[in-house]
């Protein structure tokens, strides 16, 4: 998996710190996705979801606010 924004592309600090953060927040969606199982219908697809969008807004943000962090 690689996480490519335009702010992990530009630095590469930015790209390490981006993907050991959302190598982590993919194992927690993993986890979370697993447990879905557990749930029938409705609430195991709400779970399963959340977490991928979750996943996604989350390494977004983290990368954008790690550029942020090293261009100031």
């Amino acid at each position: 998996m690689k996480l490519r924004t335009p702010w992990t592309l530009a630095s590469e600090l930015v790209w390490q710190k981006t993907h050991r953060a959302g190598a982590y927040a993919f194992v927690t969606a993993g986890v979370l996705i697993t447990a879905s199982i557990a749930f029938n219908g409705y609430t195991g697809f709400v779970i399963t979801i959340g977490a991928a969008i979750g996943v996604t807004l989350f390494s977004f943000i983290y990368s954008y606010i790690q550029y942020r962090r090293q261009m100031h």
